[in-house]
């Protein structure tokens, strides 16, 4: 039986590539929102979470692909705090 790594690795990358494209969208559609209504510091503090958490997904990424797991996972749970705070 052949190990199913390399599915999953490949997998993991698409998954997420789609995960930046949806955060991408969201950060794009509140800036949209907050452009239209110049008012209400949530939406503002939402869009700035939003733009840190995927800046720590990023670079989360760029710790995996360097080899500091470690590190890496740290920072991902850093910004999933972040977006939860919105």
């Amino acid at each position: 039986m052949e190990s199913s790594l390399p599915f999953v690795l490949q997998l993991r990358c698409i998954c997420e590539i789609i995960f930046d494209i949806m955060l991408s969208a969201y950060i794009a559609g509140l800036m949209a929102h907050h452009n239209e209504e110049h008012e209400g510091s949530n939406r503002r503090r939402s869009l700035e979470l939003a733009e840190q958490a995927l800046t720590a997904f990023r670079e989360a990424e760029d710790r995996r692909e360097a080899g500091e797991i470690e590190l890496a996972d740290a920072t991902v749970d850093q910004a999933l705090f972040v977006l939860q705070e919105r």
